[in-house]
């Protein structure tokens, strides 16, 4: 699945130093652990998750400012 939503949290996450390899909008493996090495520091559930119950909230830590990632999970769900 290539998403630019994904693309985006990868830019994110790469821009913060969580992700390491090229931004390519897929969330493999790679993107769920830096979404969980995210959630590691920020002292979020490691659920690999990108949420509003945990993610977004990191975010607005992080970015000081409202920021939204909304992405679509790797199974084809709407969560």
């Amino acid at each position: 699945m290539r998403d630019d939503a994904v693309r985006g949290l990868q830019q994110f996450l790469k821009a913060k130093g969580f992700f390491k390899v090229k931004v390519d909008g897929v969330f493999d493996l790679k993107t769920r652990a830096a979404v969980k090495n995210t959630q590691r520091k920020y002292q979020q559930e490691l659920n690999g998750i990108v949420d509003t119950a945990d993610f977004v909230p990191m975010i607005y830590r992080v970015n000081g400012e409202n920021y939204v990632v909304r992405v679509s999970c790797p199974c084809g769900c709407a969560s």
